[in-house]
């Protein structure tokens, strides 16, 4: 198995409570790299991604819209907590200690979004805005 399938592994592991808890199934969606695995269930898409030549991991949410919204999970983080990120990104570690990190503040701060209320989206889009 290549390093690309063990952290796929590893990814399928940590964020298998997508499909237990919220009807997520496992989806090819090609706008992303070989380093992603895309769940979605009804309302919404998650895509968990190895990015920065395998430096880091980013999750990113939307629904499942024409257009994927393409919200990261850090910026939903920050409107509830910004030390928190702020914490979380001073630790420097490798992706795969990050995966448990991420599925506690998807669990945490993004229940609502799962669910498929998607309320928080124009703040979010606002963020988006600032970052440019």
């Amino acid at each position: 198995m290549d390093a690309i399938e063990k952290f796929k592994v590893l990814i399928r592991k940590e964020f298998q409570f997508l499909c237990d808890d919220f009807e997520f199934k496992e989806e090819v969606f090609n706008t992303y790299s070989e380093y992603s695995i895309s769940y979605a269930n009804s309302t919404t898409r998650v895509i968990v991604e190895g990015v920065n030549w395998g430096a880091n991991v980013r999750v990113a949410l939307g629904s499942l819209s024409c257009t994927f919204e393409d919200y990261d999970l850090g910026d939903l983080v920050t409107i509830d907590s910004h030390e928190a990120w702020d914490s979380f990104v001073k630790l420097d570690m490798p992706q795969n200690e990050q995966l448990p990190y991420l599925h506690s503040f998807l669990i945490t701060c993004g229940k609502d979004i799962l669910s498929g209320n998607f309320t928080i989206f124009p703040q979010l889009n606002e963020i988006c805005k600032k970052k440019g």
